[in-house]
């Protein structure tokens, strides 16, 4: 009686695919000794791709594939070191995919004997699309690309072709793991990495700082002493000279011209010796300020970069960002301090008295210019430096009047490039018969050809009003000529080469 009612029920489901009508649900029925009714279920074998319910009349669909990256994951296989099924896939309930294995497809079918053109399928990934999508012809996938990590539900639901959807549609859970890097442990940790190499660079700071204070305190004690010193030997000489104009006093008639010119001597020896006091403490202090103001200089452009590397890396974290800027804005502060202090410094060393010890000595131009460039790069590290310096640049001279040409001529150099992209600066030494010859160019915007003549005169600056005393070009061009030189400029827009032309010592 049981097979008899099996395949009636049989017969109805394919007339109703055929005709595309519902078919009402059917329960057949039969007694036993008790006279108790027994329900019976049409299902398919558990690996088939769907069920048939004879309760209700519904179509159970079942996952068939599931692929990554358009392949088949197979159960056991390990994936990046992690197994994604145990189980067959329409045994699982949900799976855990690593956070780049976000690419992939579920595969689902109808029987491929009897129902498989008589189904429709619909399906969704809450999260992604919520609203039901319909599949009743073609490939019976769902495919998703690059989603982000989450937790999303896919549900798949299936009826014959007329028939109504079922109420609990099959459902799989997918979860897509958040990477490590992404996480905010992670950004917490990169903020407190951040925080604690900034307080060890102030802590480094203020140490360096107090150790530069008591060493320029040491130095000003001893210019003091020296200049009490001094101040007392102009006493002594004041002393002397009274001694002599009272002598000089009791032959007034004949004396009073040698009277009138000993006095204007003294003057001018009271005013020599201070000046020459003062001279010698402004260029030792100036050249004990140069070094660090220079290592400052060098030091805040790469710690300002190091900052927006720090502002990428946090990401848009108003707390951090605001701490940032106002470390951004405190290193400007600094900068513009160190710039007019440098400023201070250069134009001090311009005006104070240059020694003449040392005159001829022999001088490796290449080895000279190796060492002063360093500091100006790293002060300056926007612009592209080169040097071209050939062997044999020996030189007899004053190494530090010789240092402080290639210095005026490198800074006018950087200021003619300015904040360009594509700054370069070029330092080419070579030997040329007898002598050294040593060019300074740039791809700065050039020499105007109507002041071109001016430029080696006193106080003559293009540069705006305080950024310029006027004097560089003229003590560089004053140098050269007393080392028995001379210095040439060639200038258009875009390239402008200063020359240096000195007698060789070898």
């Amino acid at each position: 009686m049981r097979k008899c009612l099996l395949y009636l029920y049989c017969i109805c489901h394919a007339w109703t695919a055929y005709t595309r009508i519902p078919l009402p649900s059917v329960r057949a029925e039969t007694r036993s000794s008790d006279a108790a009714s027994v329900p019976f279920k049409l299902t398919k074998h558990h690996s088939e791709p769907y069920r048939v319910d004879a309760d209700s009349g519904n179509v159970v669909p079942i996952i068939t594939d599931f692929k990554v990256f358009n392949k088949s994951v197979l159960v056991g296989e390990e994936i990046n070191g992690k197994v994604i099924l145990p189980k067959a896939i329409h045994e699982m309930d949900a799976i855990v995919l690593l956070h780049d294995l976000n690419m992939f497809s579920i595969s689902f079918d109808g029987h491929p004997d009897t129902y498989s053109d008589s189904l429709k399928f619909r399906y969704k990934l809450e999260g992604i699309n919520d609203e039901w999508i319909m599949i009743e012809e073609g490939n019976r996938i769902a495919e998703y690309s690059n989603l982000p990590p989450g937790e999303y539900m896919f549900y798949i639901d299936a009826a014959f072709i007329g028939g109504v959807w079922n109420e609990k549609p099959n459902s799989l859970m997918i979860t897509i793991l958040t990477p490590w890097w992404d996480s905010w442990t992670a950004k917490i940790a990169a903020i407190f990495l951040g925080l604690a190499a900034i307080y060890l660079f102030m802590e480094w700071r203020f140490r360096f700082n107090e150790k530069q204070n008591l060493r320029l305190s040491e130095i000003i004690e001893q210019k003091t002493r020296e200049i009490n010193r001094q101040n007392h030997q102009i006493l002594e000489k004041n002393r002397e000279l009274k001694v002599l104009n009272h002598d000089l006093e009791e032959n007034l008639n004949e004396k009073q011209k040698v009277l009138r010119k000993l006095e204007q001597a003294q003057e001018q020896l009271i005013e020599s010796e201070k000046m020459a006091s003062i001279g010698v403490l402004t260029a030792g202090l100036a050249h004990e300020l140069n070094n660090p103001l220079n290592i400052i200089g060098g030091v805040i452009g790469p710690v300002k970069k190091d900052i927006e590397d720090l502002k990428r890396i946090i990401g848009k974290n108003e707390d951090a960002e605001m701490i940032l800027t106002e470390i951004e804005n405190l290193l400007e502060n600094m900068a513009d301090g160190a710039t007019k202090a440098t400023q201070v410094v250069h134009n001090l060393l311009d005006i104070s008295p240059k020694s003449n010890i040392d005159q001829n000595l022999e001088i490796d131009l290449k080895e000279l210019i190796e060492t002063t460039t360093v500091l100006i790069k790293k002060g300056n590290y926007h612009i592209n430096f080169e040097e071209k310096l050939g062997g044999d640049l020996f030189i007899n001279g004053n190494p530090i009047e010789i240092n402080q040409v290639i210095i005026n001529l490198i800074r006018n150099s950087v200021d003619a490039v300015g904040k360009m992209d594509d700054g370069k600066i070029e330092l080419v030494g070579f030997r040329e018969g007898k002598h050294v010859i040593l060019k300074v160019i740039d791809n700065g915007m050039g020499i105007d050809e109507k002041v071109k003549h001016q430029i080696f005169d006193p106080f003559f600056t293009t540069k705006a009003p305080g950024h310029g005393t006027g004097l560089g070009l003229y003590l560089s061009h004053s140098i050269i000529k007393k080392h028995s030189g001379k210095i040439e400029v060639k200038s258009q827009p875009g390239h402008t080469e200063f020359i240096i032309t000195l007698q060789g010592s070898r």
